[in-house]
């Protein structure tokens, strides 16, 4: 059985880590967000939904027969997200540039073209309005400030 507890802290954890509750009866449901799930008050009650939508099902813990916690981003992954939270909130900012594995080059002019999930395990890039690219950090070879 999940421990409700347990539950409740890797819901409300920060950074957010993705998780997986496992039914009794082998069906796996993936929690990528830390919205959308939550536990009732007595801790009884899995409630699944989206925020806009409003409650889809509320499910008995007890029902749940294993939580599988995905394991931690890498060292590298971890210091390159904070690398790039630190040059988006600099102030002043200053441009900088985020190269990917497939050579790839972001140029991030303006703090707010670049956005990193709750969990760390994305990162979306506006280039423009209608231009957007969701990665994954472990994609990442190099970030550097813009020469100028």
């Amino acid at each position: 059985m999940v421990d409700p507890k347990r539950l409740r802290n890797l819901i409300r954890a920060t950074p957010f880590r993705r998780f997986a509750l496992v039914t009794k009866d082998s069906v796996r449901i993936e929690v990528t967000k830390p919205y959308g799930i939550g536990l009732d008050p007595t801790g009884r009650f899995v409630v699944l939904g989206d925020p806009p939508v409003g409650v889809r099902s509320m499910v008995p813990v007890s029902d749940f027969q294993e939580l599988v916690i995905e394991a931690k981003p890498s060292k590298k992954t971890a210091q390159t997200v904070a690398k790039i939270r630190e040059l988006r909130n600099a102030s002043p900012f200053v441009p900088f540039q985020v190269i990917t594995d497939d050579g790839r080059k972001l140029v991030v002019d303006r703090s707010f073209q670049i956005g990193i999930s709750p969990s760390e395990r994305e990162l979306c890039y506006a280039g423009s309005p209608t231009d957007f690219v969701w990665f994954n950090p472990a994609r990442i070879r190099q970030v550097k400030r813009v020469a100028g």
